[in-house]
C-alpha cells in the first residue's frame, strides 16, 4: 500500500509530489507513520512526526497538520490537548511553514493579488489550482466512493471519519474560494493534492467489503500457493525498491535531454557567447538543460513569487502573445503561442532585440533583415541578430 500510494493517483494531480523529488520522499514515510500513531491515539507522537515532516515539505506536513489537527478537535472537543498538540507541531518544524509564507506574500500589494492569481493560478498552472481544470470523470467517481467511505467509517472508527469529513469539506472550501472568489491564499493551499491521503482509508474500505468474497475462494486456493504468492510480490517490492525507474506508474523527467537535439546544444555551447540571450519555442522544456544559455522567458520554468510574475507575464505577451485568460490557460494557449511565435515580425524583433534577446530558435526558416541564419538541422533553425 505505502509503495502505491507513494507514486499513485489524486483528484489535484501529483506534480508536486513526485517521489524522485527527495524532500517528499522523506516527508511521506513520517506522515504515514504519524497517520499510524494518530490512528492508535498517540497523539503527541504523531504531531511531532507532522511537525518533523514539514521541515522536508512544508505545504505537505501543514495540509497534514490541519487535518489530523481539526479531525482531533471536532471528534474528542479537547481544546487544551489540541493546543499542545499544536505547539509540539510548531516546534518540530511547523515553523517553517509560516515563514514561507510570510515570505511569498510580503511585498505583494492589494492591486498585485488579483493579477497573481490570474496569471499564475488560472493562466500558468491551472493544472495545480483549479479544480474546474484538473477534475474528470475518475475524480467524481474518487468524491463517490468517499461518500460511501464515510458511511462505513461512521459507527467504526470515528478517527479516520472525521478526518474524511475535514478533507472533503476542505475540498468543497477550496473549490468555491478558488472559482468564485478566485483567493490566492486560498489557492496557495492546494488542497486537493490532500486526496492522496484518502487513499489509504479508501483501501481499506474496499478490502473489508472484499472479505467475504476472499474468505470464499480461500478454500479453493493451496497453501502452497498463497506462501508462492507472497514471496513473489515480496520480491516485486524489494525489486521496484531498488530499482524505481522501472516502476509501472515512472514518470520520466522532462528535463532529460532529448538526443535529437544534441548537435544543437553543443554548437550553442561552442559557438555562442556564454550571455547569449534565446527566444525559444513555446512547447520546448530542455533549452536550458541542453544548451546551457539563458532564455528570455520561459513557459514551463518559473517562479510563482509575484515580483517574478509580474515581470514574466509581459515578456510571454512580447514573444506568444495575449493570452484570453479566460479560456487560454495552461497549456491550451500552446496553439496560440504557437501561431503567434511564427508570425513575429520586424517590429517584435526589435523590440526584443532593444531588451537583451541575441539569438531566436524556431521549427521553421524566417526571412526577415533583423535576422540571419546561424545554424540549422531538420528539425531546429537558430538566428541570431544582424
Amino acid at each position: 500500500v505505502a509503495l502505491l500510494f507513494s507514486q499513485g493517483w489524486s483528484p489535484g494531480g501529483n506534480d508536486l509530489y513526485s517521489p524522485t523529488f527527495i524532500p517528499d520522499s522523506v516527508a511521506k514515510p513520517l506522515l504515514v507513520w504519524a497517520l499510524y500513531f494518530f490512528l492508535n491515539r498517540l497523539k503527541t507522537h504523531s504531531f511531532l512526526l507532522i511537525g518533523f515532516a514539514t521541515l522536508f515539505q512544508p505545504l505537505m506536513g501543514f495540509q497534514m497538520f490541519v487535518l489530523v489537527g481539526l479531525s482531533d478537535l471536532i471528534g474528542n472537543r479537547n481544546i487544551l490537548n489540541s493546543a499542545k498538540n499544536t505547539i509540539a507541531y510548531m516546534l518540530a518544524g511547523g515553523w517553517l511553514f509560516g515563514v514561507l509564507m510570510i515570505s511569498y506574500f510580503s511585498g505583494v500589494s492589494e492591486v498585485e493579488m488579483p493579477q497573481l492569481f490570474e496569471i499564475y493560478f488560472g493562466f500558468r498552472a491551472p493544472h495545480h489550482f483549479l479544480p474546474s481544470y484538473f477534475m474528470g470523470a475518475y475524480s467524481y467517481v474518487f468524491f463517490l466512493v468517499l461518500g460511501l467511505a464515510l458511511l462505513y467509517f461512521y459507527d467504526r472508527l470515528p478517527e479516520i471519519f472525521w478526518f474524511l469529513i475535514v478533507l472533503l469539506v476542505g475540498c468543497i472550501v477550496y473549490a468555491v474560494g478558488v472559482e468564485v472568489f478566485h483567493s490566492t491564499t486560498i489557492a496557495s493551499t492546494q488542497w486537493f493534492k490532500v486526496t492522496q491521503w484518502a487513499k489509504i482509508f479508501l483501501l481499506l474500505f474496499f478490502f473489508d467489503k472484499a472479505r467475504p468474497f476472499l474468505k470464499s475462494i480461500e478454500n479453493y486456493i493451496l497453501k502452497p500457493w498463497i506462501v508462492l504468492g507472497g514471496f513473489v510480490s515480496l520480491v516485486v517490492l524489494i525489486f521496484l525498491y531498488w530499482a524505481p525507474n522501472y516502476h509501472p506508474l515512472h514518470k520520466p523527467n522532462d528535463l532529460v535531454q532529448k538526443s535529437s537535439n544534441s548537435l544543437m546544444y553543443e554548437y550553442v555551447k561552442n559557438y555562442t557567447p556564454v550571455d547569449a540571450c534565446f527566444v525559444i519555442p513555446f512547447q520546448n522544456s530542455d533549452f536550458k538543460h541542453g544548451a546551457r544559455r539563458s532564455v528570455y522567458v520561459d513557459f514551463k520554468s518559473v517562479d510563482p513569487g509575484a515580483d517574478f510574475m509580474m515581470l514574466w507575464k509581459p515578456r510571454m505577451d512580447a514573444v506568444y502573445g495575449v493570452p484570453n485568460l479566460d479560456s487560454d490557460k495552461g497549456f491550451n494557449f500552446e496553439v496560440k503561442a504557437n501561431e503567434f511565435y511564427k508570425r513575429l515580425n520586424y517590429n517584435n524583433l526589435l523590440s526584443l532585440k532593444n531588451d537583451g534577446v541575441t539569438h531566436l530558435l524556431t521549427k521553421w526558416p524566417i526571412t526577415n533583415s533583423a535576422l540571419k541564419l546561424a545554424w540549422n538541422n531538420d528539425v531546429y533553425y537558430i538566428y541570431e541578430y544582424q
